[in-house]
């Protein structure tokens, strides 16, 4: 009998994605392990897979330990019941594709049943469908210290594969599932090392954008576990779609684009107690094309390197790869695939990465890159002056004539931006002799300003992109060219201040892009929080285009905390719907922001805030109220920390709470909310 550990084998990993909502899976709840009483040990729960041996009635016996989150060992008692489980499978390849897929070893048959989906009662596609999943009749020892072994209830094939990388996944639970541990363990049954490994993501990959990823009732916190299940063998029975992890984690995130949702036929799958997730509505935060976000283990390349009808069709569920619908190269075996999409080639080609390619990372663009040299004149009744020149990627200097768009804003002061902003075209900027060049503001800076007033600039360079053949590339219609934008740079200059004060940074591009990967809006040219700002103002709505479009009054505030507040808290909001008018100036309309999915906590400010910038002891006491009107009718004036905290907090009862502690606009928040009072805002966000 064979004893592997720690100690012996060497770890392998495993297949990762994102995951944003559950999926069907039955377990049988063993009577083995005990349901937990009063709880002695301490807080957490570390569960540690040390071992497994497979005895020759070849069930599986696991060896582990569990304890609280300091290392003191727990007893089976501590656990909830069901709340200890393993799940054993091994790496098989695809004869036909090569590519590498986890074969679980324990698979239930579930019946399709009736559920009810768009206010209809609709019967099951398939009368039965196979689920991998955990093994439950198995049988739990209590070693003492903390050390447990389990023995299978389900015992292997005869013939099973020795030589092949094994993964031995588990969870632990308890205290009704307030705390949780997952853990894997990789080992070669016959001996030796780890050589044929699936990492294709990472969890860490998962929890830049989902900060911990939780699902089955928050059970399944590790992407290692979760593709021991979600393999090929698991369809839902309801709908027939695969649950195998790369074809849901490609549909759930391509969701409202997939091409079957655009034609009208949602995706969604049936899940626990006949729960239907909907999936149709879910709008990835960034490109599709970005398979980096994602594919960060070290077989990442597999997305590449290991194309098939399987993975492929997934996102590109339109094609039908026997009949040859919707694919170019007609009807082709898996086994053709690499045949012409070799994992690179030439932009815009066949090959994988070639056909991913997104236009505003052509290496056919030049670049864009902005500096702001100086910012002079900014006294009160001065015209303001920027020295600034702009270089493409390769270091070589861009004139202002060769930009398609380029220009200033200027707004301030920087305790609180007030509407409007001054946009001036700076295309004809004079050179200075140096590489740089000048642009002098027709506006001045109004008479009784005060404070620091700050200029942005923002521009690009349309590129038409060419394919390998030299036609060009359809990006967004018939021949459009690529936007190649540059990232908006911000100066400040002293108006009546001794020295320049910079606007107070409460927000991180960097913790937008977290998610964004590139946060890009306006067509693409403003990339930045700092410069979003200058226009996204205490004074500013959407009345321009609201107008423009004939939509009703009063206008919508587009102060930027209470807009992004609204629009990430999305589909959670007490008061709807949340309608902005927007879109381009010639042709303006009206965009729902009431249903957006936020992949995370929204008690997590600090997914978007810098540390401490959501904390009300950190707010500017001259921050302004956000002010709606039109024309001289003012139609709202709401101070600033109702501003913040009603934007997620909408409904009406906050709201009231937050009016009752406010008198003459002045806000009483900080008596209870401030962090050395009783209801702190990080205890009242505290997860």
């Amino acid at each position: 009998m064979a004893v592997f550990t720690r100690r012996t084998a060497v770890f392998g990993a495993i297949l990762g994605v994102s995951i944003l909502a559950a999926v069907v899976m039955v377990i049988a709840q063993s009577s083995a392990v005990a349901t937990g009483a009063a709880n002695p040990a301490g807080d957490g729960v570390v569960l540690k897979i040390t071992g497994i041996s497979i005895p020759d009635d070849l069930k599986p016996v696991v060896s582990f330990t569990v304890t609280d989150a300091k290392g003191s060992p727990l007893s089976l008692a501590d656990f909830d019941e069901g709340g200890l489980r393993f799940i054993l499978a091994a790496i098989k390849t695809d004869p036909e594709t090569q590519s590498t897929m986890y074969v679980n070893y324990v698979v239930n048959n579930v019946p399709g049943r009736d559920y009810r989906f768009g206010g209809q009662a609709l019967k099951a596609t398939l009368a039965s469908a196979q689920q991998a999943g955990v093994d439950s009749t198995g049988t739990f020892s209590e070693l003492g210290g903390g050390s447990f072994t389990y023995k299978f209830g389900t015992a292997l094939p005869s013939d099973f594969d020795r030589s092949a990388t094994h993964a031995l996944g588990g969870y632990v639970t308890r205290n009704a599932r307030a705390f949780v541990s997952n853990d894997v363990f990789y080992f070669v049954p016959s001996g030796g090392p780890v050589q044929v490994q699936r990492q294709i993501v990472t969890i860490e990959a998962c929890n830049a954008c989902h900060d911990n990823l939780a699902f089955h009732g928050g059970t399944r916190k590790d992407t290692r576990v979760c593709v021991l299940c979600h393999t090929p063998q698991t369809t839902d029975p309801e709908t027939s779609n695969p649950v195998d992890f790369k074809v849901l984690i490609h549909k759930i995130h391509s969701g409202h684009n997939l091409p079957s949702v655009e034609e009208g036929t949602p995706y969604y799958i049936v899940g626990n107690s006949q729960n239907v997730f909907d999936f149709s509505g879910v709008r990835w935060p960034q490109d599709t094309r970005n398979c980096q976000t994602c594919h960060k283990g070290p077989q990442g390349d597999n997305f590449k390197t290991q194309p098939s009808a399987r993975t492929c069709g997934s996102c590109h569920d339109n094609v039908n790869f026997t009949t040859g619908a919707n694919h170019p190269g007609g009807p082709q075996p898996n086994s053709a695939c690499k045949t012409c999409h070799t994992p690179d080639g030439p932009e815009f080609g066949l090959s994988v990465t070639g056909a991913h390619t997104i236009p505003t990372k052509s290496t056919q663009l030049r670049g864009v890159n902005f500096e702001i040299v100086s910012f002079t004149n900014t006294r009160p009744g001065e015209s303001p002056t920027v020295v600034f020149n702009i270089k493409d990627n390769a270091g070589q200097p861009i004139a202002p004539s060769e930009m398609t768009s380029v220009g200033f804003v200027l707004s301030g002061p920087t305790t609180d931006y007030t509407s409007p902003p001054v946009v001036e075209a700076a295309n004809n900027a004079t050179p200075t002799g140096d590489g740089n060049y000048s642009y002098t503001f027709n506006a001045k800076i109004p008479a009784d300003a005060s404070g620091t007033y700050a200029v942005g600039i923002q521009g690009y360079i349309d590129t038409p992109l060419k394919d390998p053949s030299g036609n060009p590339v359809d990006i967004n219609g018939p021949l459009a060219p690529a936007r190649d934008v540059g990232f908006n740079r911000v100066a400040y200059g002293a108006v009546t201040d001794a020295v320049p004060m910079p606007r107070k940074q409460i927000v991180d591009i960097n913790n937008c892009n977290k998610c964004h990967e590139t946060l890009a809006l306006h067509g693409g040219t403003r990339r930045n929080t700092e410069f979003c700002i200058l226009c996204h103002n205490p004074m500013n709505t959407d009345i321009g285009k609201r107008t423009t479009a004939g939509g009703p009054l009063p206008p919508e505030s587009i102060q930027f905390t209470r807009l992004i507040h609204k629009i990430h808290t999305g589909e959670e909001q007490s008061e709807k719907p949340y309608i902005i008018y927007g879109g381009a100036p010639a042709n303006p309309g009206p965009i729902d922001l009431s249903e957006a999915q936020f992949p995370t906590d929204r008690r997590n400010c600090e997914k978007c805030h810098i540390p401490g910038g959501n904390l009300l002891s950190n707010m500017r006491k001259d921050v302004l109220p956000v002010t709606v009107k039109v024309g001289d009718t003012v139609f709202s004036s709401t101070p600033p920390i109702q501003n913040a905290c009603t934007a997620c907090h909408d409904s009406k009862p906050a709201i009231a709470h937050t009016q009752a502690q406010t008198v003459n606009g002045v806000e009483s928040c900080l008596v209870c909310h401030n962090e050395n009072r009783e209801f702190p805002v990080s205890k009242a966000h505290a997860r």
